[in-house]
């Protein structure tokens, strides 16, 4: 029960705190700047996109799961192609 308060916590921060225009900015940027490592990757594996959520919650200033919990809300893993 405590997990789904805690989510629904980080989800509405994520809503006040990380707008969506500037979220989708700031993976873009991620991305362009990781290209060359993306690319030389044999397939592309889950979890990079929670290394984008670090870097993402870093620029927000907010936790991780703030940052993971927007971008997958927000679809940005089908909308920003990593390679």
């Amino acid at each position: 029960m405590i997990d789904w308060f805690e989510y629904q916590g980080d989800a509405f921060a994520g809503h006040i705190l990380v707008p969506t225009p500037q979220l989708e900015k700031i993976c873009e940027k991620i991305v362009r700047e990781n290209h060359a490592a993306f690319s030389r990757m044999s397939s592309i594996p889950d979890d990079v996109w929670s290394f984008i959520s670090n870097e993402v919650a870093r620029y927000f200033e907010v936790n991780s799961p703030v940052a993971e919990i927007r971008i997958r809300k927000e679809s940005i893993p089908e909308r920003i192609p990593l390679r």
